[in-house]
């Protein structure tokens, strides 16, 4: 079988061209065509090979202590917070706050300040921390199942959760309060998370024999685990004796409990995509709300080029929007449980970078590529034929890695399908 990454694709497509040139604007709008054709055939279905499945740990209820004033601060003794309360809920006097940001153990701030109706009786103010909402992961794109596996025949578990929609929660009124094994999930409103107008300013520091390089550095915000788009990108051209330092243009406020995460590609010297940036000692960071402290960052030309850094984990497209959902009843204990879901698409960046479509199938992405440029190049009698190809090919992956039952009706009795209909699917017609 013929290699199928991004660079064969783009290959393909050149020949059918006959037309390759060496312009690296020509070679961004066939690999953008290339990964909006990968993009709509990936998402617009519910195909086998672009599920994923993860295991997602919600807490049951933290009855903690905390010392409050009138700000968004909050205090308690060692061991008080724990990161995964962030954008999570604290009750206090009744009243409910975001907790933005955890600091440390015993230092953590809400989004607003926090205000009692009446003033405490002891120093410490009794506080309970929930998890109503379990937010998911950004590249979900459509929940397919949500359930609480069990590891032995002989178990309480639910299993497969039943979705509701917010209408019917409104409509039976189900208290937020109650706490038990959950049953059922209700989606919730998205949240999201608005990208850095720059982020960082660049500077260079004396060094030694680095090699002459130019970088392209951006930076996205990060709260509580959502990840907003990136900035504006800036770039920066550092000769063989400079170093690369990053310093926060400001300090933000504690309670927007948003960290600065910094990432480095260099397309001069093959490095396309965005992947974390690391300090001096080789260790990823993140800067905090507060901090206005400057970072050394790794950026030798030996560095960007060599294989270790190009296996890094990358920046995963983040649209700065995460959905999120609701147990009903809220978990009593802390729990894994099982999401699949409909993955968002990840672009092709790198030479190298494949599609998560089965390779035997990989073409049909060339072909519908071919179809948009053709039309493009006002050569509508080869366009037709691609078009052709493509749906061809499109309707033998369907055979293959499209196999799920009617969702709501099954002809000749009205029963309902064996597939729950999802709050996310549109339900549809059937005429008997």
């Amino acid at each position: 079988m013929s290699a199928t990454h991004l660079k064969a694709l783009r290959e393909y497509v050149a020949n059918v061209l006959d037309y390759d040139p060496t312009n690296p604007t020509y070679q961004t709008q066939v690999d953008r065509l290339l990964n909006e054709a990968d993009r709509r055939i990936c998402t617009e279905k519910l195909y086998t090979f672009a599920q994923r499945s993860v295991e997602l740990t919600v807490r049951q209820d933290a009855t903690i202590q905390v010392v409050t004033s009138s700000t968004t601060s909050i205090t308690g003794a060692a061991g008080t917070f724990e990161s995964w309360m962030e954008g999570h809920i604290i009750r206090l006097d009744n009243v409910e706050y975001e907790i933005a940001w955890v600091e440390s153990d015993t230092q953590a701030y809400t989004s607003e300040p926090v205000h009692f109706s009446a003033s405490p009786s002891a120093p410490f103010a009794v506080a309970l921390v929930m998890q109503r909402w379990i937010y998911l992961p950004q590249d979900c794109i459509q929940v397919v199942a949500f359930s609480r596996r069990s590891l032995t025949g002989a178990s309480t578990n639910p299993g497969l959760m039943d979705p509701i929609t917010q209408y019917e929660d409104e409509w039976s009124n189900l208290p937020l309060g109650e706490a038990g094994t959950p049953e059922v999930w209700v989606p919730g409103n998205p949240v999201g998370v608005r990208s850095p107008r720059v982020g960082v300013s660049l500077g260079t520091v004396a060094a030694v024999a680095l090699g002459v390089r130019t970088v392209e550095v951006a930076v996205v915000y990060e709260r509580a685990g959502i990840v907003s788009s990136v900035g504006e990108i800036q770039s920066i051209a550092l000769q063989n004796n400079q170093d690369l330092q990053i310093t926060p243009i400001s300090t933000l406020d504690a309670s927007t409990g948003l960290y600065r995460v910094v990432y480095l590609r260099a397309p001069l010297h093959g490095l396309h995509d965005w992947r974390r940036a690391q300090n001096s000692v080789g260790g990823v960071f993140k800067i905090s709300p507060t901090s206005a402290a400057t970072v050394t960052v790794k950026s030798s030309l030996v560095h960007i080029q060599s294989e270790v850094y190009y296996l890094e984990s990358r920046l995963k497209s983040p649209s700065g929007v995460a959905d999120r959902l609701r147990l009903y009843p809220r978990q009593s204990e802390t729990m894994d449980l099982t999401l699949r879901y409909l993955s968002d698409h990840q672009p092709m960046v790198e030479d190298g970078d494949v599609s998560i479509i089965p390779p035997a199938h990989r073409m049909v992405i060339a072909y519908r590529a071919l179809y948009e440029v053709l039309i493009k190049h006002n050569n509508p009698t080869l366009a037709e034929l691609y078009r052709k190809r493509y749906d061809y090919n499109l309707l033998q992956l369907e055979r293959r890695y499209l196999s799920q039952p009617s969702r709501r009706l099954v002809k000749g009795y009205m029963t309902p399908s064996r597939v729950s209909d999802g709050p996310f699917r549109r339900r549809k017609l059937v005429r008997l």
